[in-house]
């Protein structure tokens, strides 16, 4: 019930789903597998009431990845917006990445060659080894990088960090995002 009022009424005008059809499967799949669980538990055969229960999320569990809501995707999955530019990276197009969007970054573009900007994370291991130590940008060295390959560099960083970079890098050419919270791409 509480579910179903947020995403009618809104929490201070933030509701969960932004397409009906999402909320309407999320809604049917709660409701069907409320009433079964219902059913199983007035079963008076104990192995009839069991088989129930085993079957009551099954429609639940299928539709899960389909009513994922769309601040969830936005905030986790930068996949879909790298996915858009996929065929504007060549070779010779220099990579700068966040940590978060990293790993992402180097699947979508089958790149390894990818410069990490700020904060390394759990990459610090990777990046004392001899080939890795010139990888890590601070936001001054990648201005750098930038004003020496114009119109050949990409940011792709999260919304938020990217806000904290933008004073200290140069303009960029065009800026694609996936929402305020989630993940922005950058052509310098």
């Amino acid at each position: 019930m509480i579910f179903l009022w947020a995403q009618i009424h809104g929490v201070n005008g933030f509701h969960p789903y932004t397409r009906t059809w999402k909320w309407l499967m999320a809604v049917n799949s709660l409701a069907f597998f409320s009433l079964v669980a219902v059913q199983a538990g007035r079963q008076p055969k104990p192995t009839k009431g069991m088989w129930l229960l085993v079957l009551a999320p099954l429609v639940f569990f299928t539709s899960i990845h389909f009513i994922i809501p769309d601040l969830t995707i936005e905030k986790k999955a930068p996949e879909p917006l790298l996915a858009r530019h996929r065929n504007e990276i060549g070779r010779a197009t220099v990579i700068i990445s966040g940590e978060e969007p990293l790993t992402t970054a180097c699947f979508v573009f089958a790149r390894d060659d990818i410069f990490i900007l700020d904060g390394p994370g759990e990459l610090t291991y990777g990046l004392t080894y001899p080939d890795g130590a010139s990888r890590h940008l601070d936001p001054a060295a990648a201005a750098e990088l930038i004003a020496a390959n114009p119109g050949q560099v990409i940011l792709v960083a999260r919304a938020r960090n990217y806000r904290r970079w933008r004073p200290e890098l140069p303009t960029p050419r065009s800026v694609d995002d996936n929402g305020p919270d989630g993940y922005v791409f950058v052509r310098y």
